[in-house]
């Protein structure tokens, strides 16, 4: 196939779309704290995918998608992308950051941003005005903190818990009853949330590493975190890591929010949403769920025999 943008002529291409798109502009708030995004400047992208490309078209191609909207698509040499930057990905700057390093953040994001073109940066941090300025793209609020930043409107939702989560909310120390484990399931369903930040998986150190510890014997990472939040699994035999019953519980969790998304996709969010919260007695929230393992039971039955009544 051949196209012809701006006069010059392409031969080597091998697929050719176009859809229309709405960008989302002027996100203003109201007095009452509501968000209003209007929605303007419909365009068609049009997508171009190349087989292989000369030096010279290639050259040609990056200068003509500064001039107009078209997205292109072709082989490019490992580790980088058809633009010319890094395979796109996701980029973390610092851990946790507050209101007192906003300006550090910031100095850090304008030296290492250029470098990462096509990529997005995703840190766990709990101050909206990181995100509000501009400074991160994705950010991943703890479970304390998270409603505020889905209520302002952030584009894309994800929630994290670690060691200073500990009064209400859900998380999976292993003094707390399985409960408040297994609660995730429900909430990353009710907030429709898309991503879940996850420390940590095997963090078998004192802390800062200086050492390595033995977690059968030591779950706090020497006195330094509650126990079990520096690890979910054990050293098993051969490097095989050994599941922990909170790990087991997490698993049950994430079943919970697959088999919601299932009857959701039948009849609805809304629809399931006011459904288990009816089977529940209450509105799910991060410090409101189920509090005892046999209403997780009960709950689970009765999804269960939702999904057969509705798609079986």
């Amino acid at each position: 196939m051949t196209i012809w943008i701006n006069n010059i002529g392409f031969n080597s291409v091998t697929e050719l779309s176009a859809k229309r798109e709405l960008r989302r502009t002027d996100i203003r708030y109201n007095t009452q704290g509501d968000m209003l995004i209007d929605l303007v400047n419909r365009k068609y992208r049009l997508t171009v995918r190349f087989g292989l490309v000369t030096s010279k078209e290639l050259e040609q191609l990056r200068s003509l998608t500064k001039e107009i909207f078209v997205t292109v698509k072709f082989p490019a040499p490992e580790g980088e992308s058809a633009d010319g930057g890094l395979v796109t990905g996701e980029f973390h700057i610092s851990d946790e950051p507050d209101e007192k390093h906003i300006e550090s953040y910031r100095k850090a994001v304008q030296t290492v941003l250029p470098l990462l073109k096509g990529c997005k940066t995703i840190d766990a941090l709990s101050e909206y005005s990181f995100y509000s300025e501009g400074l991160v793209e994705t950010p991943v609020p703890d479970n304390e903190h998270a409603k505020e930043f889905y209520r302002k409107g952030v584009s894309e939702r994800w929630v994290y818990y670690c060691c200073g989560q500990l009064n209400r909310v859900c998380n999976r120390m292993i003094a707390m009853p399985s409960y408040r484990n297994r609660a995730l399931g429900l909430q990353l369903f009710r907030y429709q949330i898309s991503g879940f930040l996850h420390w940590g998986y095997n963090y078998w150190f004192n802390f800062l590493s200086r050492k390595p510890i033995n977690p059968f014997f030591t779950t706090d990472a020497g006195q330094n975190f509650p126990a079990g939040d520096p690890f979910l699994v054990y050293p098993g035999n051969d490097g095989k890591p050994m599941p922990s019953i909170r790990q087991l519980v997490l698993f049950d969790a994430l079943q919970d929010l697959r088999a919601l998304q299932l009857l959701a996709e039948a009849e609805g969010f809304e629809k399931t949403t006011e459904w288990l919260e009816g089977e529940i007695g209450y509105k799910i929230s991060f410090t409101d769920y189920p509090r005892s393992t046999k209403a997780f039971y009960e709950l689970r039955e009765a999804i269960n025999r939702r999904i057969y009544d509705i798609l079986l």
